[in-house]
């Protein structure tokens, strides 16, 4: 949720485009459109269903005041895991249905890497052909005739023209790779080794932000450090934002795949971990941990958190998540029935011989004939 702070830069609601909801999104929203800002729908407290949407679009202005943008917004990311030089490969396959997909063995035909090949809309593409979430063949998902690829593990989608993540819950683009044809022959130009089908882009700048400590920008404070909180951070410096970020939670360490808490009982926050912590130093980001924040303030702009602290904002975005419920039944609140949500949970069951139950039926029912 977006603070409406009065202020003489361009909007950040440049950063939600409304028409652009196809882009990835991945919070719910509590906004209205008034012309061509976003305005906060007034509220005095922080409840679960108080959340932003920052979609990944790439405003075409500079969201700094009297800044320029120094870098094509159209691709403020870049690729990770390939490191040789590019090779242009002619690939054996000859034709292919429109909205349709293949996977090629790449760099050579006996590679047992392979590259996804598909065709949107009459135009050849190739991109790495596996999930970024946890490596699901994107094969033996589905592509739309716009060229949206669903993954079949988990339902993470990409743009297969240029790669681009569109939905949770993969974190990482896909490495996109350049496809010319020459009559009936497909080449294509990609790493000559054999880790591109598994090569990714990481979202945001492509280069350092370094934010000066005497800098009169206050900035944007994101309230909350889960999965929320951490995208829309993604989300600020891909669209080409450079201004102060200051992330404040209430955990004591960087947001984590909470998902993997109850899967693996893993109680080491850097192994859940997101984004490492050099990935949030590159961006320029400051994190607030263990701390809660007790008031917001939107006529003056500020945000309190516990020990009285008060902090300024241009813009401030709600991503406080939610709690899990406990079932109002006798006995609920025994020492040993526990909720997944933080790392400490993990380690009070890694720690204890307790049931885990991944799914169960309340109730009864009776079978008649």
């Amino acid at each position: 949720m977006w603070g409406n702070a009065p202020t003489s830069q361009p909007e950040l609601a440049e950063l939600i485009k409304w028409p652009s909801l196809p882009h990835r999104c991945m919070f719910r929203q509590s906004l209205t459109n008034s012309g061509s800002s976003i305005k906060l729908i007034k509220s005095t407290t922080l409840t679960p269903h108080h959340q932003a949407l920052v979609p990944r679009t790439r405003p075409q202005s500079a969201l700094r005041v009297g800044h320029a943008p120094t870098y094509p917004l159209s691709r403020l990311i870049h690729t990770t895991k390939l490191t040789m030089a590019p090779k242009r490969v002619e690939i054996g396959v000859h034709s292919l249905e429109n909205g349709t997909m293949k996977e090629v063995p790449f760099p050579s035909v006996d590679s047992g890497s392979k590259i996804l090949l598909s065709k949107v809309k009459g135009t050849y593409y190739a991109t790495s052909s596996k999930c970024t979430h946890y490596g699901a063949p994107l094969v033996k998902g589905v592509l739309t005739p716009e060229g949206r690829v669903v993954c079949p593990w988990h339902g993470a989608c990409f743009n297969v023209t240029c790669g681009d993540i569109e939905d949770a819950p993969g974190l990482n683009h896909l490495a996109s790779f350049k496809v010319d044809q020459v009559g009936d022959t497909l080449f294509v130009t990609a790493p000559d080794e054999d880790k591109a089908a598994e090569a990714t882009r990481e979202p945001g700048s492509n280069k350092t932000i370094s934010i000066e400590d005497e800098s009169s920008e206050k900035g944007i404070v994101i309230v909350g450090g889960g999965a929320g909180g951490a995208i829309a951070v993604e989300a600020l410096r891909e669209s080409g934002y450079e201004g102060p970020i200051r992330v404040i939670s209430a955990e004591t360490y960087l947001p984590v795949d909470r998902t993997k808490l109850s899967k693996a009982l893993i109680a080491d926050p850097a192994k859940v971990a997101l984004r490492t912590e050099a990935f949030y130093k590159k961006l320029g980001v400051e994190f607030t941990l263990g701390k809660e924040v007790t008031k917001v303030d939107f006529e003056k702009d500020q945000v309190e958190i516990e020990g009285g602290e008060v902090i300024s904002y241009d813009k401030v975005i709600l991503a406080t998540g939610g709690s899990p419920v406990r079932l109002p039944l006798k006995g609920a609140d025994l020492g040993n029935i526990t909720t997944f949500r933080k790392v400490d949970d993990a380690a009070t069951v890694a720690k204890g011989k307790l049931l885990r139950v991944s799914s169960c039926v309340l109730g009864e029912w009776r079978l008649t004939t």
